[in-house]
């Protein structure tokens, strides 16, 4: 292999490499902005839900319908979760990288798979 077929290789790994990190970041943001919003559910909830302890009322229309909402963000939580890209430490740079990668991107180090005996 020639050094230009080598080279649109790296570029074409790299690509795909790039792609899957940013992939991962917008899944992880995601799941943080999901998280935040479900925090302030479970803060509201548990005000409303004091509110009618006190008062000695059953439970109210808001506070059933935040335990919906709530359900619904747990429910997208755990899908997000499951997409969530698997990876593994470069062992020179120690950076977290997709578990499929070939090169690491940040310091160019070929990463070799761990291949499981067969015996």
């Amino acid at each position: 292999m020639g050094i230009k077929e080598t080279f649109k290789k790296a570029c074409t790994e790299v690509k795909s490499t790039a792609k899957k990190v940013s992939d991962s970041v917008k899944n992880e943001y995601k799941r943080n902005q999901l998280q935040n919003e479900l925090d302030e559910m479970y803060n509201t909830l548990g005000k409303i839900r004091f509110l009618e302890m006190a008062e000695k009322t059953e439970n109210t229309e808001d506070s059933e319908k935040l335990f919906e909402e709530i359900s619904r963000l747990l429910s997208e939580l755990e899908i997000l979760a499951d997409r969530q890209v698997k990876t593994k430490a470069c062992e020179v740079c120690g950076k977290e990288l997709p578990e499929n990668i070939v090169y690491c991107p940040y310091c160019g180090t070929e990463i070799i798979e761990e291949k499981a005996d067969k015996e």
